[in-house]
Parts: structure tokens; C-alpha cells; sequence
């Protein structure tokens, strides 16, 4: 008796760790709401900065608008909106 609750314990602590993980990816999400959400910093001109119409603007928020987002729209056949 002792024994056998011992192997169910043990199996009860080893066999959540040996199952994968159903975590959703990044790809897999963007998929589900559409939505790429980047983050920059505020003070790193000319890479990603608000100009004086309250908007983001520079390098990086360019990158992403014109090489990312047009990727991301045809590999998931669906377009996507940048927050």
C-alpha cells in the first residue's frame, strides 16, 4: 500500500514536467488579434521619437511600418494593425 502511493506521488510530480507546454507563440497571437505591438524608447532620435503632432516617428517605427508589418500581412494572409 505504502508503496504504490508512493509511485502514484511520484508519478504525479514527474508526468506534469514531461508533457509540452501548450503556450501560445508570438506568431500565434499577432494571428489571433491582429495586432503587432512594439515597444520603443522615447528619447533615441532619430531612431523612434513623438513629434509635434503626437505621433511616433524614426528609424525604427519606419522599419517596422515598411518591412515588418507588410511581411507579417502576407505570411498570415490577414493585415495586421501596429500599436
Amino acid at each position: 500500500m505504502r508503496r504504490s502511493l508512493i509511485l502514484l506521488l511520484a508519478l504525479a510530480l514527474v508526468l506534469p514536467a514531461a508533457l509540452p507546454a501548450s503556450a501560445e507563440t508570438t506568431l500565434e497571437k499577432i494571428n489571433r488579434t491582429g495586432v503587432l505591438t512594439i515597444g520603443t524608447r522615447t528619447g533615441s532620435p532619430p531612431f523612434a521619437y513623438i513629434n509635434k503632432s503626437n505621433e511616433w516617428v524614426g528609424f525604427s517605427i519606419d522599419l517596422v511600418e515598411q518591412l515588418v508589418l507588410p511581411e507579417l500581412a502576407r505570411k498570415l494572409g490577414t493585415p495586421i494593425k501596429l500599436e
